[in-house]
């Protein structure tokens, strides 16, 4: 069902049986939702944006979040980045993917999962905190072009 906010149509849930035909409008003011109805949460899925985003809602009921950071990896071994989220509190999933050129184009995941032996080729998101997290760079991965961070994550605030 749509409403009417002043010209723009939102999408909204109805709690108790909806008798109206399909299509119908329902007009609103913008400031309080009609009685028996309910405002979809502006949630963005599909969104991939290097600014906060709202994803969906945790098992706990808590909204969850998704950040793209796109840190510059100019060397190798443990790197901290600072992720600059606010009120950060539980990461619900971390994982990326770096451009590797070294002749040819290669995108490659970060999270590899290296074991002890093959540390040279590592690359894994480690350790985030409240501010920081940090990169676990192999030595084989001295050309990184591009590197791109995906964090979703609840708040301390909600």
């Amino acid at each position: 069902m749509k409403y009417n906010d002043n010209g723009t149509y939102r999408d909204i849930y109805v709690k108790s049986f909806d008798t109206l035909p399909v299509g119908t409008e329902v007009d609103y003011d913008g400031d309080t939702v009609p009685t028996g109805w309910t405002e979809i949460p502006d949630i963005q899925p599909d969104v991939y944006s290097t600014t906060e985003q709202r994803i969906g809602t945790w098992i706990d009921g808590k909204p969850i979040y998704r950040k793209i950071l796109n840190p510059t990896v100019s060397g190798t071994g443990y790197i901290s980045y600072q992720h600059g989220i606010s009120n950060f509190s539980h990461i619900v999933k971390a994982y990326g993917y770096f451009l590797r050129n070294e002749g040819t184009i290669s995108w490659q995941v970060i999270n590899r999962g290296a074991s002890d032996a093959e540390t040279a080729y590592g690359f894994d998101i480690c350790d985030i905190t409240s501010s920081v997290y940090h990169l676990l760079v192999g030595t084989s991965f001295t050309n990184v072009k591009n590197c791109y961070v995906i964090l979703e994550y609840t708040k301390t605030t909600d």
